[in-house]
């Protein structure tokens, strides 16, 4: 923890500081091509999740 490394090395020498990914965030699995469209990984943003409300349309061949 920062506590911590600031009492090992209160200058900060020979300390790396790591960062988690910035992609990784729930958001951006909505950015990108548009769903549907060959290639595309992108999720729909649908407004409920449940059997009336675009299940995979736009994502299989076979579902319109």
């Amino acid at each position: 923890t920062f506590d911590k490394l600031a009492l090992r090395a209160p200058l900060g020498k020979g300390t790396v500081l790591l960062r988690g990914p910035v992609k990784a965030r729930e958001a951006e699995r909505y950015f990108g091509k548009a769903p549907g469209v060959p290639g595309s990984r992108t999720k729909q943003r649908v407004r409920s999740k449940g059997r009336k409300f675009e299940m995979a349309r736009g994502k299989r061949k076979s579902r319109g």
